[in-house]
């Protein structure tokens, strides 16, 4: 089981994943009937990225390369933002709105937007979802509030929460953002670096951001590298960045 990060500033072993764990997980031989069993972190977190995986349709091989490349040191290609993917596609589960891109080294990763149900109808309020994700709509402004966006690829999970506005006409803001959470596979120890809402209303310039930034101390090849998720509202419209 991953170990999630609340939203407060700290420092947290995660567990401690060297480049032989995969070999550990994939070729270990069975001890002997009195070799005393003990959790292993390592193993926990390399299932968790295995059953992301297989749930989103990844192969056995490529998981494997993908795996054994990550703890080397390698970057894949759906870590980034920047990175263009081969294939994307864009379902819904009646509660969240999912954007699942693959990418030419076969790593995938998946935006997930909780969705509020559309009201019908001015001043309505509307529910649907874990987090309580409900829309709001009164004259020229469209509310939405306590909507969670996760994002994952494989053994890095970012998430939190966010109310956001579109004002039309006028310039949409973010209201609030909250309940920042994370998990780092392969990583010593994490660092909230910032959470918060760097632009609060959208301009002439840009529109209004919000940002998760988290530092980890990377374990087996040791690095440090850092991890993003961004929020964007403007133009009457809201999207997801990450890196």
């Amino acid at each position: 089981m991953r170990r999630l990060h609340a939203d407060a500033k700290s420092s947290r072993r995660v567990g401690s994943i060297a480049a032989t764990a995969l070999a550990i997980v994939l070729a270990a031989a069975p001890g002997p009937a009195s070799a005393q069993v003990t959790e292993d972190p390592q193993q926990d977190a390399i299932a968790s990225a295995r059953t992301f995986f297989s749930q989103f349709g990844v192969a056995a091989d490529v998981q494997d390369r993908l795996i054994s490349d990550y703890l080397s040191g390698e970057q894949w290609d759906a870590s980034s933002s920047t990175s263009r993917p081969t294939s994307t596609r864009i379902f819904d589960d009646g509660v969240y709105d999912y954007t699942l891109r693959t990418y030419p080294d076969g790593s995938i990763n998946v935006v997930r937007v909780e969705r509020p149900t559309s009201s019908t109808g001015p001043n309505e309020v509307s529910t649907q979802g874990i987090g309580g994700c409900t829309r709001v709509v009164s004259g020229g402004q469209d509310h939405r509030n306590g909507c969670k966006v996760d994002f994952w690829w494989g053994l890095v999970s970012l998430s939190f929460y966010s109310s956001f506005t579109y004002i039309t006409p006028g310039f949409d803001r973010i209201d609030s953002v909250w309940g920042a959470s994370w998990s780092i596979g392969g990583a010593c120890s994490t660092d909230r670096n910032y959470f918060g809402i760097n632009k609060k209303v959208e301009s002439s310039t840009g529109p209004a951001r919000a940002r998760l930034e988290v530092q980890a101390q990377m374990c087996g090849v040791a690095y440090t590298t850092t991890f993003f998720l961004q929020l964007t509202v403007g133009a009457g419209g809201a999207k997801y960045t990450y890196g």
